[in-house]
């Protein structure tokens, strides 16, 4: 350690403070070293190395499992080390035999704690290299289907999780969705993965081939390929494996280059088997989770890191479920009831009765209140002149029946006031518009101090929803549209714009009858609880502890990330009884007991 000169100074100090000053720094330095020492010792690496680059959708979602997982745990620090094979951009041999030489050279001398390889071409580099390159470390598979051509054994230093893709399963929902099938169209490239997919596909539909006519539509230019699918016969599902190359040799990422050309071209549903290929277009099937075998070989790498046996953890196959698009489905008209129990759906959109049917009841009740009261004004106006034509000596019953008119409107203009909702009238023929008071308030205006008109609500494109109501009353068919308004202050406003067309007896259009409702606080409250909800999912999933909850029924109803890590369920499994499973057989009788006895007694 070099003493720069403004620590000489010290040395005039008396000799005991010197002898005490030399034991501190002493001691700091033997801390200091100790503590670099166990920094070192809790160092781990590990090395990741996939089939393609992250432009592959299941690639990324692999990587950011993988990150995750690893991200979590704070026994020890982690060096990740991520590699490409590119097997998409350079496929010839002598290339990828470089990239592998690369590899070894690179870390020759910087031998990782565990490897992770994602496919099948890392995983031959590793059954090829591990003994001699690295040999004792443990190597996680994942990301790839068992049953590929020429795989060789793996020995005992192997571990991880096969991705089990299972086409029976995806063709048993496709034909329960669609029972007049009469012809399946199996769709495949030449590429390694092609390949490995389509012999799945033949083991897995010999079964199928005495009741439908099962075409494999494999090895096919993308050109000689579209027109096929594009003139497929009626009563027809496809089946996509896997299109990474067609036969001119051209090259393609199945999730956003092929599929969606085959998404474009068909006229019949198409069923998948990666969940990375759900929401491009395809209907859904029973998928092999990529993100699933992300999540399950970081779990392995910690098993590992934390001193398990590679052959003490068998290689499993899974991490799939059944998952569908929402959109696919209806334009297919598949009907969502048919679905296996549990699917996932994605996409759905909810209808206008299901987001605001509560708001349409009221808008649909205040018109009508304001129809009736329409009508009785009509009805008190003809007595009004009946009276005064024959009667003038009933001037008093006239007057006490305007009055009441005058409290009716009153009401109804409280009424208004109080729901936040105004009303509106579009006379069509002359092209004016009419307005309750309670309209100005919505827009910020004084009643009655400017004319009403389109611009006022729809600022900037008035005459596109103008556009809307002409077209709602053409159809003979309500409107309703939330949007947002500007009032003069410059304050934005929710509302939820319902009109009714009125028709004279040949069926013409002649006026528009709507409302105007303020929803402005009905939506921030419904933020401030989404929010809330999300906050308090958000403690309990990062809460160091296992948590689950009970309804009264004194059955499961919820449960945090950290139980369902550690019980290795889906929220699914966990409700109900689930959380019994795990208690001993001989515990369960007083584990129940005691259980139901603090339930009922409102005891911990």
């Amino acid at each position: 350690m070099l003493f720069h000169s403004e620590f000489i100074p010290t040395l005039t100090l008396p000799l005991h403070k010197r002898f005490s000053l030399a034991a501190l720094l002493f001691t700091c330095c033997v801390f200091l070293q100790a503590t670099a020492s166990i920094g070192a010792e809790e160092n781990r690496s590990v090395l990741v190395l996939y089939e393609q680059g992250r432009s592959s959708p299941a690639v990324a979602l692999i990587d950011r499992e993988i990150r995750a997982v690893l991200e979590k745990q704070t026994t020890y620090h982690i060096d990740l080390y991520v590699e490409y094979m590119e097997t998409n951009l350079f496929t010839d041999p002598a290339s990828q035999q470089t990239i592998r030489e690369w590899y070894l050279q690179k870390y020759r001398d910087h031998q990782p704690d565990v490897i992770i390889a994602a496919g099948s071409t890392p995983i031959h580099f590793m059954i090829d290299a591990r003994q001699k390159s690295f040999p004792g470390v443990p190597v996680i598979i994942c990301g790839t289907t068992e049953h590929w051509k020429n795989r060789p054994e793996l020995d005992s230093l192997f571990t991880g999780t096969w991705l089990d893709l299972d086409p029976e399963k995806t063709l048993d929902v496709a034909l329960k969705l669609q029972p007049d099938t009469h012809q399946v169209l199996v769709v495949n490239g030449i590429g390694g993965l092609d390949k490995a997919l389509e012999a799945s596909f033949r083991r897995a539909l010999r079964g199928y081939e005495d009741r439908l006519n099962v075409t494999y539509l494999s090895g096919l230019p993308m050109s000689t390929l579209l027109p096929r699918i594009q003139h497929a016969p009626e009563h027809t599902i496809l089946l996509y494996g896997a299109i990474t190359q067609d036969a001119t040799g051209k090259r393609f990422i199945p999730a956003t280059q092929s599929l969606p050309m085959v998404v474009g071209a068909a006229n019949a549903p198409i069923f998948v088997l990666g969940d990375v290929l759900v929401g491009q277009g395809s209907v859904g099937g029973y998928v092999g989770s990529y993100a699933g075998q992300g999540r399950l070989a970081a779990e392995d790498a910690m098993r590992i890191l934390g001193g398990e046996r590679p052959q003490n953890i068998p290689i499993a196959s899974g991490a799939n479920t059944y998952v569908f698009d929402w959109r696919a489905l209806k334009r297919w008209g598949l009907k969502e009831r048919n679905l296996p129990v549990g699917s996932i759906v994605l996409n759905r959109q909810l209808t206008l009765m299901e987001q605001y049917g509560r708001y349409v009841i009221v808008g649909l009740l205040l018109l009508f209140a304001q129809l009736v009261l329409k009508l009785e004004l009509l009805r008190q106006r003809a007595k009004e002149r009946l009276i005064r034509h024959h009667l003038r000596e009933s001037e008093a019953l006239v007057r006490e029946s305007e009055a009441l008119v005058r409290e009716s409107e009153a009401r109804f203009r409280e009424a208004q006031s109080i729901a936040q909702c105004g009303s509106w009238v579009w006379d069509l023929t002359e092209n004016k518009t009419y307005w309750s008071d309670e309209m100005y308030c919505i827009m910020g205006l004084v009643p009655q101090s400017v004319t009403p008109t389109g611009s006022l609500i729809y600022q900037g494109s008035d005459q596109y929803y103008i556009a809307k109501l002409k077209h709602a009353a053409d159809a003979h068919q309500p409107y309703m549209a939330e949007h947002r308004i500007v009032r003069p202050n410059g304050e934005e406003r929710i509302v939820l714009e319902t009109g009714h067309p009125k028709y004279d007896s040949l069926q013409r259009p002649v006026s528009m009858v709507g409302t105007l409702l303020d929803i402005t606080d009905q939506r921030r409250a419904e933020r401030v609880l989404r929010e809330s909800e999300e906050r308090f999912r958000s403690m309990a999933d990062g809460a160091p502890v296992v948590m689950w909850m009970s309804g009264v029924d004194k059955l499961c109803t919820d449960a945090n990330r950290g139980w369902l890590m550690f019980t290795g369920h889906s929220i699914e499994q966990e409700r109900g009884n689930g959380w019994i499973e795990g208690v001993h057989p001989d515990d369960l009788q007083k584990c129940m007991s005691t259980y139901i006895e603090a339930f009922d007694k409102r005891m911990p």
